[in-house]
């Protein structure tokens, strides 16, 4: 999928109309991102927060820079994002890649007050996926963002080294096709961000 290629998906282009159609429900905590954050049931594990998910099946840092208009006009009280994978799976340039989240988070800050999380790409089971991705270039990538965060003094999530083996692949007992996460795996996660969430 090349840098425009995602306007002409139907799961795309499905997902984003229903987002314009959904009641507005301003200062809610967004969890942005894609199938990685769509599967998840937020809202099941923050009862009292004002949830709102808008992960995107297939997604990448492109789409969600063509998609973030809809969820600057609400306002967030907090933005969880976590983008990235599906760039790499796509052999984009690392670098650009990094520079596409460094776009999305300064149009964040420029156009919102809401505070914003910028989360990890998780890690992978290499041997599971065709695409040939590797963590050594996710860490990479993180590595980068992390450096970010600092300088513009905003929140760095660390969820990738909370699903880590030894050998920096995913754990296999997280996933069952070495990209998507199960439950144990979600489990991990929020128990890393509740306090975030939550504050």
């Amino acid at each position: 999928m090349t840098k425009k290629e995602h306007l002409n998906d139907p799961y795309y282009k499905h997902r984003t109309s229903f987002f314009k159609v959904c009641p507005e429900k301003f200062g809610a905590v967004i969890f942005l991102g894609d199938s990685i954050t769509e599967m998840c049931e937020w809202q099941e594990f923050f009862p009292e927060k004002n949830i709102l998910n808008r992960g995107i099946s297939g997604d990448d840092t492109y789409g969600v820079l063509d998609r973030l208009e809809g969820v600057i006009k609400l306002q967030p009280e907090k933005i969880f994002l976590t983008i990235g994978v599906n760039d790499l799976q796509r052999h984009h340039n690392s670098d650009t890649v990094i520079d596409n989240i460094k776009q999305i988070i300064n149009n964040l800050i420029k156009e919102t007050n809401s505070k914003i999380y910028l989360q990890s790409i998780l890690p992978v089971v290499e041997k599971r996926l065709a695409s040939g991705i590797k963590n050594i270039t996710i860490d990479y990538v993180n590595e980068e963002l992390l450096k970010f965060a600092v300088v513009i003094s905003i929140e760095f999530l660390d969820n990738s080294s909370l699903m880590k083996d030894n050998s920096g692949n995913m754990s296999e007992n997280l996933s069952c096709d070495g990209l998507h996460l199960n439950g144990e795996a979600y489990r991990l996660w929020i128990e890393n961000i509740r306090a975030k969430v939550n504050d």
